[in-house]
Parts: structure tokens; C-alpha cells; sequence
């Protein structure tokens, strides 16, 4: 029998280690969020479509127990126009506790899916990279790039499935990409 040292990461920390990678930098936006952790699906959370693509009430969940627990702070940014996007980032408690999780994983197994056993250090370095991948990306490019993945094969982690569904999205995936008539 197979004995591996194995940690789980719970839905609270996910949100946790995500904000601590990639130097502490802020993520602009919860819809960004939502979309990171959607092509990083490891995680386990369950999804849906939502208005503005992929949603997860128990990454949503995860992230106001974050915010509720002051460990994680939002504000705002100005953009164009007189518009403002809230930033999601750690506070120094957040920073303290994402650290202890990020050092309790680095070095040992962790189970993902409840069926994969990855090591740490490469969970971190994966969702390191795509988080500074599409940090900063607008949102029509991580919402054409997860409909064209989609479209190819629908997730097993997006709960809803139908064939009116896959012809919406097919329909506004072309028309973002390829422009209308």
C-alpha cells in the first residue's frame, strides 16, 4: 500500500494563497478572480455560468470569509471615464496567514480533486504563472479565451450543461472574435 504525506487545501485558502503569489500583487476585480480560479480548476470549486462568465459560490464564499475575517482588503482604482474597479489584495494579517498555508504546502504533497496528489511547489508555480498571465488581462480576452475552451470541451467543473447553453455561448464567443456580420 501506497503511504503519501498529504495536505488539503480547504475553499478558504485558496483565495488566500492566490493573492499571495506573483509578489502580493492585487487581482482588479472578484469577476477576475472567478475566471483565474476557473482555468485553474484544481482547486475544486464548482461552477456556473454566470452573466460575465464562470462563477462559484464557494470561491465567492471563500473570498467574503476572507474579506469578513480582515485578511483580505478591497478599494478602489480609478480607470477611464470616472470609473473605478475594486482590487482584491492581502492585508498583514492576510500576508501572515497565506504564508504559513504557502509554507505548509510547498514542500509536500497536496490533493487536488480529491483525485490527484501534486506536489506543492508545482501547484504554486502553475497558479503563479497564471495569475500573472491574465492578472491584468481585460476581461473580453479571459472571457474569449475560457469560451473557446469551453466550446472544445465543456469542463466536468461547470455544473450546468445544455445544448442551448453551448449554442449562446458558440454565438457570442464568434461575434467577440470575428465581429458582428
Amino acid at each position: 500500500m501506497l503511504n503519501i504525506n498529504y495536505v488539503i487545501i480547504n475553499d478558504f485558502e485558496w483565495p488566500l494563497i492566490l493573492l499571495a503569489l506573483d509578489g502580493y500583487s492585487p487581482i482588479p476585480g472578484r469577476v477576475r478572480i472567478h475566471m483565474i480560479c476557473f482555468i485553474y480548476h484544481h482547486m475544486g470549486f464548482n461552477f456556473i455560468p454566470g452573466f460575465f462568465g464562470p462563477y462559484s459560490p464557494e470561491l465567492d464564499k471563500a473570498i467574503d470569509e476572507g474579506i469578513e475575517r480582515g485578511l483580505i482588503d478591497t478599494y478602489y482604482v480609478p480607470l477611464k471615464y470616472g470609473r473605478s474597479i475594486k482590487n482584491y489584495s492581502l492585508t498583514i494579517d492576510g500576508r501572515r496567514v497565506a504564508n504559513a498555508i504557502v509554507s505548509k504546502i510547498r514542500d509536500r504533497y497536496v490533493l487536488l480533486d480529491n483525485v490527484a496528489f501534486i506536489k506543492g511547489k508545482e501547484i504554486l508555480s502553475d497558479l503563479e504563472a497564471i495569475k500573472r498571465t491574465y492578472r491584468e488581462k481585460p476581461l473580453l480576452f479571459l472571457f474569449q479565451k475560457i469560451s473557446e475552451d469551453t466550446m472544445k470541451e465543456w469542463p466536468y467543473w461547470m455544473r450546468f450543461e445544455s445544448k442551448g447553453l453551448k449554442e449562446i455561448l458558440n454565438e457570442v464567443y464568434n461575434e467577440i472574435k470575428y465581429g458582428f456580420l
